[in-house]
This record gives structure tokens, sequence and C-alpha cells, in this order.
């Protein structure tokens, strides 16, 4: 068992020490309040090895809508992981809620993930749109809708 020796409650601003958290690897509930407070108890269920759990889909609702992902701008556009190359694709911003409150966009000349594969770049939290060339990649992360 690993013992976390302190814990914190953050209540509208404000912090105060309210005990110890053991997590198990049985996923027995456990608690440890401190002196004058009631911490309650914490049940957390240990997590399976990273290769049995699978990999997210590609979110693509629609053909014309993009959302977080690689994708290849082509003419004829035949898989989730392409796009329409010379179509331009909008987006009104991230979605109400989004914690971050941007998205982030990259115009690739290739799909390697270098850093000098990157055209142009940048975050964006507001309406927003962009095109691309045949042969091109876009990346996208965070909570944009991009349609054509």
């Amino acid at each position: 068992m690993r013992k976390l020796t302190t814990g914190l409650l953050v209540t509208a601003g404000v912090a105060a020490i309210v005990g110890a958290i053991a997590i198990s690897d049985d996923a027995q509930p456990r608690s440890f309040p401190a002196t004058g407070w009631t911490a309650g108890t914490i049940l957390i269920t240990p997590t399976p090895p990273a290769e049995s759990i699978p990999a997210e889909p590609l979110q693509v609702s629609s053909p014309g809508t993009l959302r977080s992902g690689l994708y290849h701008a082509v003419t004829s556009p035949t898989s989730a992981d392409e796009m329409q190359a010379g179509a331009t694709y909008h987006t009104a911003g991230p979605e109400t809620g989004d914690l971050v409150g941007s998205c982030y966009w990259a115009k690739r000349k290739d799909d390697s993930g270098d850093f000098a594969a990157i055209l142009a770049n940048g975050n964006t939290s507001g309406v927003s749109q962009i095109t691309l060339k045949a042969g091109q990649y876009l990346e996208l992360n965070g909570s944009c809708t991009w349609t054509k």
C-alpha cells in the first residue's frame, strides 16, 4: 500500500489540510481523517496496464468535419484521416466549458512529427479558418470542431 501523507481540500478558493489518503492496489476504501476534520472514504480503482487500454478512435462526426487528430490534405478524400485539399475549414472556437479555452492547429509539410515540418501553427480561442494545399498535413488538438 502506498500512503499519501497529507490531503488538500479546495473549496471556493480556500484550501485546508483534511487528512491523508491511502492508495492500495486492491482498491479497498481507506480513510485517515485529520484531527477536527472528517475526510470521508475514498475508493481508488487501479488502472489496467497501458497496453490493455484501447486507443481512442479518430473523432470524425461527418464528412467535412474535423476534430483533434492528424489529417492529410488530398484531392479526393476517401478515409477518416484525409481532408479536402483547397477547401477552407472554419471553427467557432473551443466548446463551452473547455478548460484550456483554446485549440492548437499546425499546418505541416509531412507527418513526421518533427518540429522542422511545421509550416505554420497557432492557438485559436474564437472564429478561425484554415486552407491546406494537396500533400500538406493538418494537426488539430483541443475541443474545436472544424467544418468545410
